[in-house]
């Protein structure tokens, strides 16, 4: 056994013979050996005692912090997966508002936004050949209307 000392003091070492002697001898020391054996021995199983208790909140804890450790796990899935959500429709809006501001050059506004409520617009790169037909047919109905003057092109009467 090792034992640590905390002050300075002597320590004593006596056998179970000369332990016996003494009890035979003067029994109040036989007495007062036995008690402090017994207070050792009671203090020892207290702190077992504690230690087990200490060790149960310990694995009780350990526990906790593992299905919280679980649960951190899959929120963080979960906002990952919500990230990514948000970013397409970030990006999609952003594409709308690309598509809204291309059509905005050519098109009146109300034009622009029955086009893109329709979804007939082109919704990836560059609109097509016939794609850009339709779109300048209201154009020219448009630039048509713009000049039409009542009685005619010259203002005259028909």
């Amino acid at each position: 056994m090792t034992v640590k000392c905390i002050e300075g003091g002597h320590v004593l070492r006596i056998t179970y013979e000369e332990l016996l002697k003494l009890f035979l001898q003067k029994p109040e020391i036989g007495y007062y050996s036995l008690a402090l054996s017994v207070a050792a021995t009671t203090q020892a199983q207290q702190l077992h005692r504690e230690l087990r208790e200490k060790n149960f909140e310990l694995e009780r804890s350990y526990r906790l912090v593992q299905q919280q450790a679980s649960q951190l796990e899959v929120q963080s899935q979960e906002l990952v997966k919500f990230n990514r959500q948000l970013e397409q429709r970030v990006a999609d809006q952003v594409g709308e508002i690309e598509r809204m501001s291309r059509l905005r050059r050519f098109l009146p506004p109300q034009v622009a936004d029955l086009i893109v409520a329709s979804g007939t617009e082109k919704t990836a790169g560059e609109p097509s050949a016939r794609d850009h037909r339709t779109l300048l047919r209201p154009t020219r109905l448009h630039r048509f209307l713009r000049e039409f003057r009542p009685g005619g092109r010259d203002g005259f009467a028909a």
